[in-house]
């Protein structure tokens, strides 16, 4: 059931311009985003997810809506959407992009079963979406492999901590103008 700040959340973005990839809603934040080429990398990249196997087919299901976003960071939230930067939607390749929508899915998952991204559990389940993101990279013919090492190698930059949550977070407002008394709402997992 969602919180009173998820319906509240989940009503502003409804707002923006929306669309569909594969039954899935997408709503455009990023009102300059060429939305027919980015509903196409979704498109691709959710083909190239579900095409590794059931596992992540499985997961990318969980996706209720995607944000797009002209920010820097993806990240899932707790109503069951996953904001993607446009940036990245235009710039990764698919099995990339698949590889980041794997990785938030997995947070997904983890909220699902009741579990909260507190500061104490927050490498965990980063490590956790890294695993699995790394797992799905390695099915990637040509490349996989070396893709997964990089994605297992950013776990050394510890973007989960509290301090680092809060600079994002920070950014994330003065960049869009987006008012203080939104920051519940904009949370992760």
């Amino acid at each position: 059931m969602r919180t009173f700040s998820q319906w509240i959340g989940y009503l502003i973005i409804s707002l923006y311009p929306k669309s569909e990839v594969d039954g899935i809603r997408v709503i455009f934040t990023d009102i300059e985003a060429d939305r027919p080429k980015c509903k196409a990398r979704l498109h691709r990249a959710l083909d190239a997810g579900a095409g590794a196997g059931r596992r992540y087919d499985a997961l990318l299901k969980r996706i209720r809506y995607f944000v797009i976003h002209p920010g820097d960071t993806p990240f899932a939230d707790s109503a069951g959407g996953i904001h993607i930067p446009s940036a990245d939607l235009l710039g990764l390749d698919e099995f990339a992009l698949a590889s980041v929508l794997i990785h938030e899915s997995v947070h997904l998952r983890i909220s699902a079963r009741g579990i909260q991204y507190e500061p104490q559990c927050r490498e965990r389940i980063e490590r956790l979406c890294v695993k699995e993101q790394a797992r799905f990279l390695r099915t990637v013919p040509d490349g996989g492999e070396e893709m997964a090492r990089e994605a297992e190698e950013l776990l050394a930059f510890p973007w989960w901590t509290p301090e680092q949550r809060e600079a994002d977070l920070k950014r994330l407002f003065d960049e869009h103008n987006i008012p203080q008394w939104l920051r519940g709402i904009v949370r992760r997992g």
